[in-house]
């Protein structure tokens, strides 16, 4: 996916002294497959490229990684007739240096 900056036809200092960005280019990419008997797992790589990466720099500043990485991973297992589920989703954005894990249990009930 392409993004077009409304401010990528300024001049470079203006652009980045106004905030702005240069255009940018997006990639998802996304793989989920059962492992094993009720158990799965997904996987997704995301990349954010700055186009003109030089020209967004301020002067003696680096406001911005050039591509920002992001990956996640989510195990999911289902127990107890799939009325249990237990789910470890991962975020990991290493050009950000930022990691995150989350725990999650659902039980259903059926009550007649």
């Amino acid at each position: 996916m392409y993004f077009q900056s409304s401010r990528s036809t300024a001049p470079a200092c203006a652009a980045a002294s106004a905030g702005g960005f240069n255009s940018e280019w997006h990639l998802l990419l996304g793989y989920e497959r059962e492992l094993g008997r009720d158990f799965s797992a997904g996987l997704q790589y995301y990349l954010e490229c700055l186009e003109d990466y030089r020209d967004h720099l301020p002067v003696d500043q680096q406001s911005r990684e050039e591509d920002r990485h992001l990956l996640t991973l989510c195990l999911t297992k289902r127990a107890l007739t799939q009325n249990l589920i237990l789910s470890l989703f991962t975020y990991c954005a290493p050009s950000d240096q930022y990691y995150w894990l989350f725990f999650t249990a659902f039980v259903g009930l059926n009550l007649f």
